[in-house]
Formats: structure tokens, sequence, C-alpha cells
């Protein structure tokens, strides 16, 4: 059955969709978005035309097809089906699908299906569809819907918050006395070179709170904070602590939050450090460090809402001003403010980016660590989009900021985000090959996040070689005194590569840390002393 279905065309494949087997509907379903644009006109014949299980599925199909935004037929077929179509499920799937495909010409045909629809378990998905939509008439609408029940209310709302214009009412009291403790979030392995960073900027007060995280006293106020510090991801108040908490009945979990919540002195003192236009102050309640199922989270999420809407705090997980997070640990529960409403200009110059591209904050730290005392010129064999280099640039005393990318689209990336961030004059990067060895400059440091083949165009048995480029390269370029940092997952390419050069290079450390779920490494090198 699965050849069948992949090799059919996409009509033989809609009639295969007439079938109450649920598996042989799927992989029909799958390949036929896999047909990509080439299904359309079959799907929006068959959501006309077709019995109400072919459109059920048909109506849900659409939304998955990549392209469908860009086809008048497949929105036109689905703005039939979310109005007119007689079949409740199949109108509910084609609000879902218009939802997913979140063209502005949606607006107007879900809008008009909320308006007449009658069906209780139908609206909810029209409401949630809007709110993808967006736009004036996505917001009119759902200004003018009156919710039938509990479900719908709560979709209206999730909506109103997605397409409610985006405001920063809410700002820092400066002319307040700074009297709250502070968690600053890091990469977990490089604590170390954050707290550097802090030093260097005179926050000398900043101490290690456990991995990835610094703990900043109470006479450091947030807005000197993370404006001036790169190597860090996240700023959270601390608000309250208690003990651990059981996971297993969500009631008692629910009075044990709304508890913490409404314990809480900086929770309820929010107008003593917060400037605030209007009544009320938008948040996004989560947990840190726990999964809870969906209904579990709908009871906590209750006895929250209770609590902060006499303090004049909105549930807004879409549009919000703070980020409330009860985050679990091994010895206890802590309650954490993030303030959402400040933005975070570090990097604006991240105009473009290319696959695998670096964590800025990441890069940042690793800048620190490849950066020497005369600095007179840096490498990046894989620049990719250029974090690594504006990043180090970002730190001075460095002349002759150079990468190489095999990749034309990395290359442009990198030159659109140098720009922006106003260092054309400074960094030069080029397409060409890392294992091209006449293209590497001597240098004093070489700082590279190592790719995993995409980039290089080259199959993942080849990385083997690439990666003994790399290593060969610094070897034969880098000048005595000089450092490298290399970052890679891939442990075991990286280390038969410098294991050819044990006579010329040195491993100073290596660290570890986590990324896009990943463990990572970083490996520091200088050349070795010569006889």
């Amino acid at each position: 059955m699965p050849s069948q279905a992949e090799s059919s065309s996409p009509e033989a494949l809609v009639a295969l969709l007439e079938t109450d087997d649920v598996r042989v509907q799927r992989r029909a379903g799958d390949a036929l978005v896999s047909h990509g644009l080439a299904a359309i006109p079959f799907l929006a014949e068959a959501l006309v035309h077709g019995s109400p299980t072919v459109r059920k599925a048909v109506a849900f199909l659409l939304g998955r097809v990549s392209g469908a935004a860009e086809s008048p037929r497949a929105l036109s077929a689905l703005g039939h089906a979310v109005t007119d179509d007689p079949e409740p499920k199949v109108r509910k799937n084609a609000a879902v699908s218009l939802g997913k495909i979140a063209a502005p010409a949606a607006a107007e045909p879900l809008a008009s299906a909320l308006s007449r629809e009658t069906i209780t378990w139908v609206r909810p998905s029209i409401a949630l569809a809007l709110g993808s939509v967006g736009g004036e008439t996505a917001h009119a609408s759902l200004l003018e819907a009156i919710a039938r029940d509990d479900a719908e209310h709560e979709a209206i709302r999730k909506a109103l918050d997605r397409v409610a214009p985006k405001r920063r009412a809410v700002t820092w009291r400066r002319d307040m006395p700074w009297r709250h403790d502070l968690v600053l979030t890091v990469p977990a392995g490089l604590e170390a070179v954050a707290l550097a960073e802090a030093a260097e900027l005179g926050f000398h007060a900043l101490t290690l709170l456990g991995p990835g995280q610094l703990w900043c006293p109470q006479e450091v106020p947030p807005w000197d904070v993370l404006p001036a510090m790169r190597c860090v991801s996240a700023l959270h108040i601390r608000a309250g602590v208690t003990g651990r908490l059981g996971m297993d009945e969500p009631q008692d979990l629910a009075a044990a939050v709304g508890a913490l919540l409404a314990s809480s002195p900086q929770l309820r003192e929010l107008r003593d450090w917060l400037q605030v236009e209007g009544e009320t102050i938008r948040y996004r309640f989560s947990f840190a460090n726990a999964r809870l199922r969906r209904e579990d989270l709908a009871v906590v999420l209750w006895a929250v809402r209770a609590v902060c809407r006499p303090m004049g705090l909105v549930d807004s997980p879409s549009n919000y001003d703070l980020a409330l997070v009860v985050s679990l640990g091994p010895k206890g529960t802590e309650l954490l403010i993030g303030p959402s409403f400040t933005g975070d200009e570090r990097f604006a110059y991240r105009r473009a980016a290319v696959g695998a591209s670096i964590d800025p904050v990441l890069a940042a730290c690793l800048a620190r660590l490849v950066r020497t005392k005369t600095g007179r010129g840096v490498f990046d064999p894989t620049c990719g989009s250029g974090a690594l280099l504006i990043e180090r640039a970002r730190l001075g005393a460095a002349a002759g900021l150079q990468g190489l990318d095999i990749s034309p689209t990395a290359i442009r990336a990198a030159r659109e985000n140098i720009g922006a961030a106003g260092l054309s004059g400074l960094v030069r990067v080029q397409r060409g090959d890392a294992a091209d060895r006449d293209r590497w400059p001597e240098c004093d440091e070489v700082i590279a996040n190592l790719p995993f083949g995409v980039r290089t165009r080259r199959p993942e048995a080849d990385l083997d070689g690439l990666y003994r480029a790399v290593v060969g390269g610094i070897a034969a370029r880098i000048c005595s005194g000089g450092r490298a940092v290399l970052y890679t997952s891939n442990r075991k390419s990286l280390n038969a590569a410098l294991a050819r050069h044990t006579d010329r290079l040195r491993v100073l450390d290596r660290l570890k840390t986590r990324s896009g779920g990943l463990d990572t490494h970083i490996w520091i090198l200088t050349p070795q002393d010569k006889p």
C-alpha cells in the first residue's frame, strides 16, 4: 500500500481518501501533500464535489500543502467550505487549514463564517484561524463575536491577543531605587565567560548561581545589565520560592502555584518598580523544567488567573509585558518574572540567516574565548551568516577580520548582516572552500562554527575530510601566540583531525554547552611552542 500511494497520481490519491481505514487515508494524504502545488486542483475540486468523507480529509490536507497561501483556487475552495459546506467537520477543518495558511485573503470568509456558524464546537476553530490571519477585518470580527461557551470564550481571547496592536505601555521606574535580585541566563558551561564580561563592564557583584545561571544582587538595576551584556540570553526577577511541587494532582498543584504567586511581594508591588500606562499589565504564564498535560495545565491557569486578576494582571500569552515563570528544581520551586516589555536590540544586525546559524549569545561567548591581545588577523573558515565575526569585531582590538564560506547564500546573508552592524569597512567575507589552503590568511585568531555537511555540500561521509582540512589550515596559518576556537557537536571527527597535528597544536581547554537541544562542544587551541 505505501508504494501504491507514493507512485499514484493526485487524482488517484484523492480517490483513496474515500475509506474508513485511517491508515490508508493517512498514507494517501501524505502522498498528496508531497505532490505540492500539483495536487491543489484535484484537492480543490474534491472539496467542492467530493463525498463528506473525502471533503473532511481534503479540507484538512489543503492546509498542509506548501504554497497553498499563493493559490487562489485553494483559498477559494476553503473559503467556500468554511462558510457553506453542510458538514460541520468540513467547516471546522477548513477553518483550521485557513489558519495554517494565514493568507490575508482568508479573513473575509472566516469573518463571514464566524457570524453565521451555529455549531458550538466549530466556532472556536474559526476564531483561532482569524487570530492567525490577523488584520483589521479579523480584529473587527473577533471584537463583535459573542462567545457561547467557555471554549469559544478562550479561543476568542487568544485570537484577540494575536491580532491586537502590540503595545509597549510598560517601562522601568527609574526614579525609584532598585531593590530586587536578578537571575541572568547564560549558556551552560560558559558561565565563566559571562562573569568575565560582567567584570569587564563593571558589574563586579555578579556571582555563579548554578548551571547556566548568574545571580545579580539588588544594587544592579536590570536596565543597566541586559543592554550591555551580550553573553546573557535572558533576565528574570526573583519573585518567590517554595518547596518542591507535586505534579500528580492538578488541583493541589494549582493551589500551590496560586499560593506562590499570591505571596510574592514583587508581584503584588509591580507598580512600585514599573511605570504602567492604563490599569492592566499583560502576562504569559509558563512552567520551566516541567511538562504538564493540557488538561492539567488548564486547571493551573485558572488558579493563576484568579490570583493575578485582582492585581491588574491579564493573561495574554500572545501579546504580553511580563513572563511569569514557575521554575521547578530538585530542591524547590521559584517564581521568576521576565520583563518582556524591554525589547532586545543587541543583535538587531541579524537581518538574514542561513541553516545552522549560531545563536548570537553563544557567538558573543566564543568571540571572547578566541580574543588575543594582538588580534592582528581574525579568520572564520565557515562563516555562515557572519555572527562570529561580527561579535568578535564588537570586542575591538582586531584588525583585518575575514570570513569564508562555500555557500553563496551564506555570503549574501553575512554581507547583509555585516552592513547592518556597520562593520563593512572592518569585516570582509568571500565565497570559498575551507579545504583550499590557499584561501587561508596568516592570522592570530581562528573562530569557527563547523558545518555538518549541509552548507559545504559534502556528504556526511566526507565530514572527516573537511575537519582535517580546517585543523590543517589552523596548524599551517595561525601565528605564534595565536588562538583558535572551534565549535561543533561532532567530537569524533574533530578529535580525529586534531590527532594528526599534536606536534603543532595544543588543546588549551575543552568546554561543553547545549544549543538547540543538542550537546555541543568547544575546543580552544594554540600553537605548540617551538623548541
